[in-house]
């Protein structure tokens, strides 16, 4: 049984044969939409349907005004879901309300356009920088975070910083000290290992000109204005991560975070047990709880101290 079944078992729905979830930019902590309609339970919940006016239910975020709806993730059968059910919010919306809502009486809300369809074709999840920091920080390895901070032995290094055409993202590179100063093993995204005297941890920031503007727009502004731009995309724009250190390979955060499309590469096995994510739970007991390695945990406490260098390469790579 899936998660997202047992969710629709635990929201007494399994009599429905259609059911769709969302998930909204709205708060770090993981807010979803639950469509169904008790009246026709097994007519089609599609997109136009559920984005169509008049609204049976709408979300707000205050800070953000009451002019734009929130933005969705793509829509998809909640059979299909394979998010974490206890650390999330759930909004169920029965369709078969609209038929009794006098949309004559209301002013127009926000934008009809909110909902944007394959944006992000395959994230099962997303995430943020945000999101990273405030729910997958373990306790474990803030522990040694401190650890490597009080004995002197933090570093992460930016490397490299590149905006693609064919995929809207801009992918950024850091090499890390390690805990201590000698060769270690690090290992490609197929397992094979190799050694080094740094780890390397790659960040993909996705729908890169949702907050950098087009290319031709960037390189025209002021370096303050774009260095704003590269703050803006490091603290909202959906990240997916990867490093070469064991620890993210040999405790869980590489399968676990794949599961939910987190990744930059695919994670090809081996399948682990869940020991070391239960271990790394805060709460205790989750074998799909998505931990950060000490390495991660470090680079994103001081991510947002990097924007200037990532400017400066997108500049440079722009220019050429």
């Amino acid at each position: 049984m899936t998660k997202g079944e047992q969710l629709k078992k635990d929201l007494k729905l399994s009599n429905f044969g259609s059911v769709r979830i969302a998930k909204l930019f709205i708060t770090p902590r993981p807010v979803y939409y639950i469509w169904y309609d008790s009246r026709k339970p097994n007519f089609p919940i599609t997109t136009y349907r559920i984005k169509s006016k008049p609204f049976v239910s709408v979300l707000f975020d205050g800070r953000r005004g009451f002019k734009t709806l929130p933005k969705m993730l793509p829509i998809r059968d909640l059979e299909d879901w394979d998010g974490d059910i206890t650390n999330s919010l759930f909004i169920t919306v029965d369709l078969s309300g609209k038929q009794f809502i006098k949309q004559g009486v209301f002013e127009s809300v926000g934008n009809s356009n909110t909902i944007e369809e394959g944006v992000i074709i395959s994230l099962k999840e997303f995430t943020t920088i945000p999101d990273l920091k405030k729910n997958s920080l373990s306790d474990r390895n803030k522990h040694f975070y401190q650890i490597r901070k009080k004995d002197g032995t933090t570093g992460s290094i930016f490397q490299t910083a590149e905006w693609s055409d064919d995929t809207d993202s801009v992918l950024v590179t850091f090499h890390v000290r390690p805990t201590y100063d000698k060769k270690v093993d690090t290992y490609t995204p197929t397992l094979k290992r190799k050694t080094d005297n740094k780890y390397t941890i790659k960040l993909e920031f996705l729908n890169a000109s949702d907050f950098l503007g087009s290319k031709e727009n960037f390189i025209e502004q002021k370096k303050g204005i774009q260095q704003k731009r590269v703050r803006k995309m490091l603290k909202e724009g959906l990240v997916r991560i990867w490093e070469n250190d064991p620890s993210f390979f040999f405790q869980g955060s590489f399968e676990t975070f794949a599961k939910v499309d987190g990744t930059i590469y695919p994670y090809t096995g081996p399948k682990g047990k869940g020991i070391w994510n239960r271990r790394h739970d805060p709460a205790g007991g989750d074998k799909d709880f998505l931990h950060l390695t000490k390495h991660l945990v470090e680079l994103l406490i001081a991510l947002n101290f990097n924007a200037p260098d990532i400017t400066i390469a997108l500049r440079n790579q722009i220019g050429e």
